[in-house]
């Protein structure tokens, strides 16, 4: 997270970012991934001579600790440390380091899965207060570990339906009056964090090929709606009301 880690103030800051019970239960598609990626690590430890294969999910994987409990947020932060955008952000940003255990191609695979998995579940989540946690969770994990291995190698269709997928989900929270957005539990100011977290991946996305290399895919990720002002003549007053205005996709 791009907050600097302090001395923990709750019991929250010491718990481990998802269970597996909860990961199972809450998000079956990334348990799927998850699932997989322990199976592949188990494999390894069964080739080593010196470290056999372990029963059940593996809770350290590629050397992630997916136990290790959460650093915390300054208490002043808009995202607060046991929030599900924190909580969710720092899983799949552990679980995409996790998928770089081989060649550039097979790391791109894996974090495709990463990715999908947690747009599927994400997307599934109806009430406007978790889907506004899980996307900025998702949002600030993107970011963070920068999915290079992808953005190098993945397909540039399924990267097209991703971010446009959640671009949409942020349009019809941010077309929300900020009233509406308190009402439902996110702040003010949480708002406007989310919204700088956008606009740095949006940023990231169209300058991808200066950070990832040449050949690296390049993505539109427009996920607010702006007004713009006209300079045609003001309508007469007869006018229907909101005549003298258009949105327009950022």
């Amino acid at each position: 997270m791009a907050a600097t880690p302090t001395t923990p103030t709750t019991s929250a800051a010491q718990l481990a970012p998802l269970s597996l019970i909860a990961l199972e239960q809450r998000y079956p598609h990334l348990y799927r991934v998850y699932t997989e990626l322990s199976d592949r690590e188990n494999a390894c430890l069964g080739s080593d001579e010196d470290g056999p294969a372990s029963p059940g999910l593996c809770t350290k994987i590629m050397g992630e600790d997916f136990t290790a409990p959460l650093e915390p947020l300054p208490e002043d932060a808009p995202l607060k440390t046991h929030s599900d955008a924190n909580k969710f952000a720092i899983f799949l940003w552990k679980l995409l380091d996790a998928c770089e255990s081989g060649s550039v191609g097979g790391d791109a695979c894996r974090m495709w899965e990463v990715l999908a998995a947690a747009e599927d579940d994400t997307l599934a989540m109806n009430a406007m207060g978790p889907r506004f946690e899980h996307l900025l969770g998702l949002t600030i994990a993107t970011v963070n570990h920068g999915v290079r291995a992808w953005l190098e190698r993945g397909d540039p269709h399924n990267g097209k339906i991703h971010f446009d997928a959640i671009a949409n989900a942020w349009k019809k929270i941010f077309a929300k009056s900020e009233a509406d957005l308190v009402a439902e539990g996110v702040s003010t100011e949480l708002r406007a964090f989310a919204i700088k977290w956008c606009e740095t991946l949006q940023r990231y996305l169209k300058d991808s090929k200066k950070h990832n290399g040449p050949y690296a895919n390049t993505f539109a990720f427009n996920f607010i709606v702006k007004s713009r002002k006209s300079n045609a003549p003001a309508a007469p007053s007869s006018a229907p009301h909101g005549a003298k205005k258009r949105k327009m996709s950022a």
